[in-house]
């Protein structure tokens, strides 16, 4: 094979390999929110994927430092979500968060990360 129609095939590759790398990345980096109806009215389609589910903290609370069981409620449904790890600070009933985690077969949401939003001192 010539050098030449070598360099071309392997710059081809290299090109190649690295649009399917950005591709496979962002699939898995954009992830929208996925609305707590969707979850309960197609559950099978969610199974085993990292989702993330926005929503107001309704209670009961339950738990303990380390673990935590609530209801979490968007416009139109709730789901529970059970979460292991260390309970963010401003973690409370009646704050909006985001919960990231998957959905088990019992229609229950496992988080693995919650987010809640920063308490502003300019808020009145």
């Amino acid at each position: 094979m010539k050098p030449k129609l070598l360099k071309i095939l392997i710059i081809l590759a290299i090109i190649f390999v690295a649009g399917y790398l950005i591709f496979q990345a962002s699939t898995t980096i954009v992830n929208p929110y996925i609305p707590i109806s969707d979850l309960k009215n197609n559950p099978q389609a969610y199974y085993g994927k990292e989702i993330q589910v926005i929503g107001n903290v309704t209670g009961p609370l339950t738990g303990d430092s380390q673990s935590l069981k609530f209801m979490l409620k968007d416009e139109q449904d709730d789901i529970i979500v059970s979460y292991k790890g260390p309970i963010p600070q401003n973690f409370m009933e009646g704050i909006n968060v985001v919960v990231i985690g998957e959905l088990d077969t019992d229609g229950q949401l496992i988080a693995n990360q919650i987010l809640t939003k920063c308490p502003s001192k300019y808020a009145t």
